[in-house]
């Protein structure tokens, strides 16, 4: 009998943040009431909402929900706005506060199988390592450009960012941090637009410190190192690592092939 995979909830919300194509009113309720005041459209809207408004600035108080009582027809023409014209000019004056799906698209309908090996790059690689992924981003929208985010916003951990091990755009992945940590895990498969490449995003809180293999950076190379927190830690760390290379592939595939057989090692 086959087992069914369970998926966690979370990566689940991102999947699902991508397939559905309509947008959240609730996050965009500033902008249609923006649009109704600059097409003289509110007489038309109160119409339809049993809600007592007084005026345009009274409508940015009354509860989002209003808007799925109006005509279809209204309902497509806003969301024709934002799609066409409101994101676009986020995108040129203020990236950074657009939605997460103008800056992403989906690679692949279905979950990654959660024996995926992943590669996250970090300039604080080793603590990871130690205690998980302990920063991230909580909110589906906010993903798009989240390296010009605080660590205030990311302190309560959430959501983070990969490379498949087999992707061919690893080697760039220094720019995010100069050593990197390897795990198997599930996550969305998406393409970012900025970036240019694959990206993996994933729900950091979930995947389980105990087996995440830590990769130092030694001058010119990478070299797999044991868990910062196993008993066998130090045994390697005069030679550098217990595999090194300046390859960057040569070290992602020593892990996937070796990782087992050295297992009481690097993880805990």
């Amino acid at each position: 009998m086959r087992i069914k995979e369970i998926y966690s909830r979370n990566n689940l919300s991102v999947l699902k943040y991508f397939k559905d194509e309509n947008i959240d009113i609730y996050g965009v309720w500033y902008d249609f009431v923006e649009w109704v005041d600059q097409n003289d459209l509110f007489d038309e809207i109160v119409k339809h909402i049993d809600i007592q408004v007084e005026n345009i600035d009274h409508l940015h108080d009354i509860d989002p929900s209003v808007f799925y009582k109006l005509p279809t027809e209204i309902q497509e023409e806003f969301f024709e706005h934002y799609k066409e014209d409101v994101i676009p000019k986020m995108m040129r004056d203020f990236p950074s506060e657009a939605p997460t799906s103008a800056h992403f698209s989906l690679n692949r309908p279905q979950l990654l199988n959660r024996k995926t090996w992943l590669v996250h790059f970090s300039d604080h690689a080793r603590d990871i390592a130690a205690n998980g992924f302990k920063y991230g981003i909580d909110d589906i929208e906010r993903l798009g450009l989240t390296t010009w985010m605080s660590d205030s916003l990311k302190k309560y951990g959430g959501y983070n960012f990969a490379y498949m091990a087999d992707d061919r755009n690893v080697r760039n992945g220094k720019k995010y941090g100069k050593e990197f940590v390897m795990f198997q895990n599930s996550g969305v498969h998406t393409y970012h637009y900025g970036d240019e490449e694959d990206q993996v995003i994933f729900y950091g809180p979930e995947v389980d410190y105990k087996k995440i293999i830590w990769v130092k950076a030694n001058y010119d190379s990478y070299c797999v190192m044991p868990h910062p927190l196993n008993r066998h830690y130090g045994q390697d760390t005069k030679s550098g690592g217990i595999f090194c290379s300046e390859n960057v592939y040569d070290v992602i595939s020593w892990v996937t092939k070796n990782w087992q057989q050295y297992k009481k090692i690097l993880m805990l």
